[in-house]
């Protein structure tokens, strides 16, 4: 039997030194300059952990770098888990609860979507 995971590699740079939490959001959505439209934390169907950890603590260097690798378990590639969600990077340990107009610790929002061709 085999585990089911979603390998997840995460890569920033140009921040403050510290520690950042990587949360999954349920929308596709960076509109708001506070992160707010991307919905509240997706919590994995595989982890009995709290939807603002499923993935660890990611550290920057003193150059403002920092990279980690991590499995979301009960995730396959390809099943369309992560389609259509986002992810949102927080300064700090905690994901703040996310409120209309309210400044909080997000410090960058990305989305998931189907790629479409260009050609």
């Amino acid at each position: 039997e085999t585990a089911d995971f979603l390998l997840v590699q995460v890569e920033l740079g140009g921040v403050a030194p510290g520690t950042y939490r990587v949360v999954f959001h349920e929308t596709p959505n960076c509109s708001s300059p506070n992160g707010f439209s991307a919905g509240a934390p997706w919590p994995s169907p595989g982890s009995r952990a709290p939807a603002t950890q499923l993935i660890p603590l990611m550290n920057a260097n003193t150059e403002g770098r920092g990279e980690l690798v991590a499995r979301l378990k009960g995730v396959k590639m390809g099943d369309g888990a992560m389609l259509n969600r986002s992810v949102l990077i927080y300064a700090g340990a905690t994901a703040e609860p996310l409120q209309p107009g309210v400044p909080n610790n997000v410090v960058a929002c990305g989305a998931f979507v189907k790629a479409t061709s260009v050609f």
